[in-house]
């Protein structure tokens, strides 16, 4: 997982949702993953989608990621090396 991917995740999430990008930070270097709030997730969505020019559809967020701080950075970090083409 790409370092610069978390830190802008976390951070998105700190400045929208309140969730503290420190402790997600810390906590996928200590642990390998941290829990946030799937809601959280789904609030970020359009900006990331603005900032990072790709499409997440929610579907693959609801199906994939669940709670899972990884697994929706690996999402991220997989639609923007085009390994899998959601429309």
């Amino acid at each position: 997982m790409q370092e610069e991917l978390v830190e802008k995740i976390a951070n998105y999430l700190e400045d929208i949702c309140g969730d503290s990008a420190e402790r997600i930070i810390n906590e996928i270097h200590d642990f390998g993953d941290t829990d946030v709030e799937s809601i959280f997730f789904l609030e970020i969505i359009g900006m990331l989608e603005e900032d990072m020019s790709i499409n997440i559809p929610v579907k693959e967020v609801h199906k994939r990621v669940k709670s899972s701080f990884r697994d929706f950075c690996t999402l991220i970090d997989e639609i923007l090396e085009g390994k899998n083409e959601y429309k």
